[in-house]
C-alpha cells in the first residue's frame, strides 16, 4: 500500500484556465460552497477486509480515493436567491421559495388565474342542473353527485372546527361536468386484430362487416352500467351558495 499526494495547484493548470468567467443575473451569486468553480471535493473513504497494517488497526476505514465532483450547492458555481427574502433558493428549485412574501406572491398569482379561468367560463344557475350531473370542486379535487353531499363533505372535514371556519374556506364556484362511457372502436380492433396477419388483411375486411362490428359493440357498451366516469367541464360553473349550509336558519 503506498499513498501518493497530487498537487492539485499544478495538475488544475492542465485542465482549467487561470479564471473563470461568470455573468451573473438578478438574484444570483457566486456558490459560497465551491466558490464559483461549480466543483468540490468528494471523499471516497474505503477499508480492506483483513487488514493488518497499523492504518486498519486504527479505523474500518483509513484509505480514501478522493476526487472533484459537482458542487452539491449549486449549478455551475452560481446560486440564486429569492427576488422577496434574499435568501438562498435550494438547488432543485426554479425561483422557488418557502419564505411568507414568495407564498403571498404564488396564492396572488393563483387568485388571478383562477379568476381568469372563471371570466372564460359560463355561469349556470343551480335550477338548471340535471340531476344526475355531478359536480367537481377544483379547492379538494373531489366529485359529488349532488349539492348535499358537497356540504355534507364540508362539515365533515376534520380542519375545520366552527361554521365561520366552514364558511371561511368554501370554493366560489363548483364545475359542472361531462359524463364518459365505455365505447370501444371496431376498426381498430380489426385493426389490432391483423397486425400479425398479411398485409392485405386489414383491407380485405369489408365496411359492411366493420359496421357490423360496430353495432354489436355499441350495444354491448350500452348494457355497461358500471363504466360512467366524469371529467370537469371548465366552460360551466355554479356558484357555491352558503344558504346550502342553512338548515331552517341553522346550522
Amino acid at each position: 500500500m503506498k499513498r501518493i499526494s497530487i498537487n492539485v495547484s499544478d495538475e488544475i493548470k492542465n485542465i482549467l484556465p487561470e479564471t473563470l468567467k461568470k455573468d451573473l443575473q438578478d438574484h444570483e451569486e457566486i456558490c459560497p460552497v465551491c466558490h464559483g468553480l461549480g466543483v468540490v471535493v468528494d471523499n471516497n473513504i474505503y477499508g480492506i477486509k483483513g487488514d493488518t497494517s497499523d492504518a486498519g488497526k486504527k479505523s474500518m476505514f483509513p484509505y480514501n480515493h478522493q476526487a472533484i465532483k459537482f458542487c452539491p450547492n449549486c449549478y455551475n458555481g452560481v446560486i440564486r436567491l429569492c427576488r422577496y427574502c434574499g435568501k438562498q433558493i435550494p438547488k432543485g428549485y426554479i425561483d422557488r421559495c418557502g419564505c411568507e412574501q414568495y407564498k403571498q406572491k404564488e396564492e396572488e398569482e393563483r387568485r388571478i388565474k383562477y379568476q381568469e379561468k372563471i371570466s372564460k367560463a359560463d355561469e349556470v344557475d343551480f335550477e338548471d342542473i340535471d340531476s344526475d350531473m355531478w359536480l367537481y370542486d377544483e379547492q379538494t379535487d373531489d366529485y359529488f353527485s349532488d349539492v348535499d353531499s358537497f356540504v355534507d363533505a364540508y362539515k365533515d372535514f376534520d380542519e375545520y372546527e366552527s361554521e365561520e371556519e366552514i364558511m371561511n374556506n368554501l370554493p366560489k364556484i363548483l364545475w359542472l361536468t361531462d359524463p364518459v362511457d365505455i365505447s370501444m372502436d371496431a376498426d381498430y380492433i380489426i385493426s389490432s386484430a391483423c397486425e400479425d396477419l398479411h398485409e392485405d388483411a386489414y383491407e380485405n375486411i369489408s365496411s359492411e362487416d366493420r359496421r357490423e362490428l360496430q353495432n354489436i359493440l355499441d350495444e354491448w357498451c350500452k348494457k355497461q352500467t358500471g363504466t360512467r366516469t366524469v371529467y370537469p367541464n371548465y366552460k360551466r360553473y355554479v356558484r357555491v351558495r352558503k344558504g346550502w349550509f342553512e338548515i331552517n336558519g341553522n346550522y
